[in-house]
């Protein structure tokens, strides 16, 4: 069986999103970290090895995101708007002033020698590619405010079992929502309710609802990575981060177990807030 993971860059996103029930709001599904690719101005000659071991970790994208954005989108209606380029490029999901947004080091791999010395073309090159990523955004959520009372945008994100200084995290899936919005905390609870708590360090198990769901983690909603959606959520706009640890995707059917769950739950959230606002 092919490895979900591999070659993410290079898979694109179905032309057409599949049905969902009539009136279901439109919603805008973004992966910012979609990618792997570097683009082709970006010399890494020298550090061929280096970028060989640092393109297949969590450092260069999301690793599970497009499979599972992909299957999302086979069973609602979705807009899916995917970056295409590595976050060691540029970091499509942080503010241009962020000092982070173009990373010099990686802990454990040391110094990008490709982004040690950046010239001035480059830099505006890859400040284009960022101002294009949220330029479809944009496009895409004022086309749906035409349509629909309430648009709603999920970013959408994996992270490692691991984090800072090897930490174990017990959070499956996290939502972060800026704001706090309706749809956010609706989303959140349905999760809550419709999954069993995970006994510490013991496994998930997706198809038996085993599954550790979080609010503001593994990243709370002030994190810089929550930039997608405190930069274009607001008012009628929805805007909630998706975490999933990437260990829950391993496998097409892991992927499958994880998309029923998410639509399911995505679904419950929207007419929630339809009902909330029918008050």
């Amino acid at each position: 069986m092919a490895d979900p993971h591999e070659s993410e860059s290079a898979r694109r996103w179905p032309s057409v999103a599949g049905t969902a029930p009539d009136g279901l709001p439109r919603l805008i599904l973004t992966v910012p970290h979609a990618s792997n690719a570097l683009p082709d101005w970006i010399d890494v000659a020298g550090e061929t090895a280096l970028w060989k071991d640092l393109s297949t970790q969590h450092w260069a994208f999301d690793r599970g995101a497009v499979p599972l954005a992909q299957a999302i989108a086979r069973k609602i209606e979705v807009s899916v708007i995917g970056g295409d380029v590595s976050r060691l490029a540029i970091d499509l999901n942080r503010d241009l002033a962020d000092q982070s947004i173009i990373p010099r080091q990686v802990p454990g791999f040391g110094t990008l020698g490709f982004n040690a010395s950046i010239t001035s073309p480059d830099l505006s090159a890859r400040w284009l590619l960022h101002a294009c990523f949220h330029a479809k955004i944009e496009d895409e959520l004022s086309a749906a405010t035409l349509t629909a009372r309430f648009v709603f945008l999920l970013d959408l994100h994996t992270f490692d079992r691991f984090g800072p200084g090897n930490s174990y995290r017990e959070v499956d899936i996290g939502i972060c929502s800026p704001f706090l919005s309706d749809f956010g905390r609706a989303l959140h609870d349905i999760l809550r309710a419709s999954t069993h708590r995970r006994r510490r360090h013991h496994q998930v198990d997706v198809a038996a609802d085993v599954v550790n769901v979080r609010l503001d983690e593994p990243y709370s909603a002030d994190h810089p990575g929550a930039y997608v959606t405190r930069r274009h959520a607001g008012g009628n706009l929805h805007g909630v981060v998706i975490e999933v640890c990437d260990e829950l995707l391993a496998t097409p059917d892991d992927i499958k177990a994880v998309a029923d769950l998410l639509c399911a739950a995505i679904h419950a959230a929207i007419l929630r807030v339809d009902q909330l606002n029918e008050r």
